[in-house]
């Protein structure tokens, strides 16, 4: 955690300088180029962030990146999917509605799901969520809400997509699956929880903001029938087994996971960068850490409006000055 702080204390001092490096070269001519004026010098933007909030991408907005790919189809509206899981034949989308929507509080649903059949063997999963806003002030905000899921699988992975063989070693895992096939019990890993997710978020200005999120897991259900003891076989090798505990401790009553991170709001682009804690190991990281690339939607323009404000703001005492000091009256220039 140390090395962690120790970034985010940088990152911090860092934050106070008013140029951007994305914002700060762009304009019309030199004089904007060379200006003081970026993102980490105007006011926070309380709807930036629809990662732990209720707040979704606007109407035409783009997201592409760690957290998936999502659209905002309506004004308030956003369908995503994790394309990661597509890629490996795990066909997944999610709808996110901003069903309330004030300066001070945002209310959104959110369902969830997708499966796949590779072979013999299917796999299903539904994810439900609900969460509240509440924004006293520009820089704070207040996320929560409950979270059902719902994760099974079935079968035999006859079938399995070839990157997903490469890239985990499923080989004794699929022998598992086979020899508890064989005792006339058909394969099966599922997992079901609620629970109850929270944010805090704190904003510096409209580039540099922290998060310090977490979720407690209220009630859980899980279990496999896999047979990872074969008689006349060697045990699992030590990642395979470790992946089988893995499986077997998601969805455990009482699971925790907290995560801290800092966050950059460039122009076109999120960054997140931080660490955490949780009981199932490994899941803090994704609250923790992503990149995203944002593109269209209105944002975008309001981010141009508010720059060019600012940098006009900038530049009026240095006009004001050449104005008293030019020659009055028809009076000779030097």
């Amino acid at each position: 955690m140390q090395p962690f702080l120790f970034v985010l204390s940088v990152a911090f001092a860092s934050s106070f300088d008013p140029r951007d490096p994305v914002d700060a070269s762009s304009g019309d001519d030199g004089a904007s180029a060379a200006s003081q004026v970026g993102r980490a010098s105007l006011v926070p933007d309380p709807h930036r962030n629809v990662r732990e909030s209720a707040h979704v991408l606007a109407h035409g907005e783009l997201l592409l990146g760690t957290d998936g790919v999502a659209v905002g189809v309506l004004p308030a509206v956003q369908v995503s999917t994790q394309a990661i899981l597509d890629a490996v034949g795990w066909f997944n989308g999610s709808v996110k509605v901003e069903a309330v929507r004030s300066r001070a509080v945002s209310l959104s649903g959110q369902v969830g799901g997708g499966g796949a059949e590779w072979g013999a063997l299917s796999g299903r999963h539904v994810d439900l969520r609900s969460t509240l806003t509440l924004t006293p002030w520009r820089a704070l905000s207040l996320h929560a809400g409950p979270r059902f899921a719902v994760l099974s699988m079935e079968g035999v992975p006859s079938d399995p997509p070839a990157v997903l063989a490469e890239w985990l070693p499923m080989g004794a895992l699929w022998t598992a699956a086979e020899a508890s096939a064989a005792t006339g019990v058909v394969p099966r890993v599922y997992e079901r929880h609620a629970e109850v997710q929270g944010a805090l978020e704190l904003r510096v200005n409209r580039r540099d903001s922290v998060v310090v999120s977490g979720a407690w897991t209220a009630w859980g259900q899980n279990g496999t029938n896999l047979l990872t003891d074969i008689p006349g076989q060697a045990p699992l090798d030590p990642v395979s087994q470790r992946a089988v505990d893995w499986t077997e401790s998601m969805g455990q009553t009482g699971n925790r996971r907290v995560a801290l991170s800092y966050r950059i709001a460039f122009g076109s682009a999120d960054v997140r960068i931080g660490g955490g804690m949780s009981d199932l190991p490994g899941g803090w990281v994704a609250d923790a850490n992503g990149v995203n690339l944002r593109a269209f939607g209105p944002a975008r323009a309001e981010d141009r409006r508010l720059l060019a404000e600012a940098r006009e703001a900038e530049a009026s005492p240095s006009v004001v000055a050449a104005a008293e000091a030019a020659p009055v009256d028809g009076a000779a220039l030097p």
